[in-house]
């Protein structure tokens, strides 16, 4: 699993047994964000026993889970071929506040409103977690980008 520029998570090398849980993905920037993509890699097989659940995915613009290839006209974009197998890839829990042709079991909906501050907030973290995201705040306090960082907080 990797985290590129321009998208949340995509899933490539063959993933087996992994769990992606209790994050914050928050991206106020593009117009169609590429959340969750499964891309081939060995033999053109996707990800396996893969489970998503509990995270917070707040996105200004339409947020996509799907299978993919890569798209050639950018790193770290890629092209949509047919929605992600929740047979291998499974969803539960979930809050999203703007996703495109995506259900799952208890799935939940976010605000329009929400900030950063109030999306930590509502995770329901281990006391490590929330003290990283603690300190995280403490570091932003000091950023040179303060104001900036101030209208998503």
């Amino acid at each position: 699993m990797r985290k590129q520029s321009g998208s949340g998570y995509f899933l490539g090398d063959f993933l087996s047994g992994v769990k992606i849980y209790e994050n914050i993905v928050y991206n106020t920037i593009e117009q169609e964000y590429q959340l969750i993509v499964d891309t081939p890699w060995e033999a053109g097989r996707f990800a396996d026993s893969v489970e998503v659940r509990d995270n917070l995915f707040y996105t200004t613009g339409k947020a996509k889970i799907y299978q993919g290839t890569l798209d050639g006209s950018g790193m770290g974009l890629w092209k949509y071929q047919k929605p992600i197998n929740q047979q291998t890839v499974r969803f539960s829990g979930n809050a999203y506040s703007n996703i495109v042709d995506h259900e799952e079991p208890d799935m939940q909906a976010l605000s329009k409103e929400e900030t950063l501050t109030s999306l930590v907030k509502r995770l329901n973290a281990d006391p490590v977690t929330r003290e990283g995201f603690n300190k995280m705040f403490e570091f932003l306090e000091d950023s040179r980008h303060r104001s900036r960082i101030q209208e998503a907080l």
